[in-house]
């Protein structure tokens, strides 16, 4: 159960209440175990605006990237915390749930993840089935001419255009 003190008195506050109130709050260190806290709430619209925020601490960067919800893991991509957090076996993780709006999230930001090789990414991405993970890394500006070489071949027509880009 959530309440809110409002001076002497104390009101219930519903999950929907609560989604609407972390997304108000100021990404601000000050408000950091607030934030935290929520990140273990029942709730996943909650915890999908804990994700959203770019200042969260490794405790919730934790709890946050084993949540079950993809629209909680999608949210996290958006944190910077998060690019300073992701390592390249929890990035390997969420490849491997084969979500294919994660995958292009990866795809278009692997050179963000601080504590990531972007090869080691892209060596497991460029061979994607799906041709929408394989045009992101071609639309992607950080990706290596060599790959991008690669990709000028590449079954799928959008794929083969996007990599032309700069030939």
């Amino acid at each position: 159960m959530y309440s809110l003190k409002v001076g002497s008195k104390e009101f219930q506050i519903g999950h929907e209440a609560l989604s609407s109130l972390v997304s108000s709050i100021p990404d601000h260190p000050d408000n950091l175990e607030l934030i935290t806290e929520l990140a273990k709430h029942p709730s996943a619209v909650v915890r999908r605006q804990v994700a959203s925020k770019s200042k969260l601490s490794e405790s919730a960067l934790i709890e946050l990237s084993k949540d079950k919800d993809h629209d909680v893991i999608k949210n996290l991509f958006y944190s910077d915390a998060f690019k300073k957090f992701a390592t390249f076996e929890l990035m390997k993780n969420f490849i491997e749930l084969n979500d294919i709006e994660i995958l292009r999230m990866i795809a278009s930001n692997f050179e963000s993840f601080d504590n990531c090789d972007p090869s080691e990414l892209l060596t497991i991405l460029i061979s994607h089935p799906d041709p929408y993970v394989r045009l992101n890394i071609a639309q992607n500006w950080s990706t290596p001419k060599k790959l991008l070489k690669t990709l000028r071949t590449d079954t799928d027509a959008d794929v083969r255009i996007a990599a032309h880009r700069d030939s």
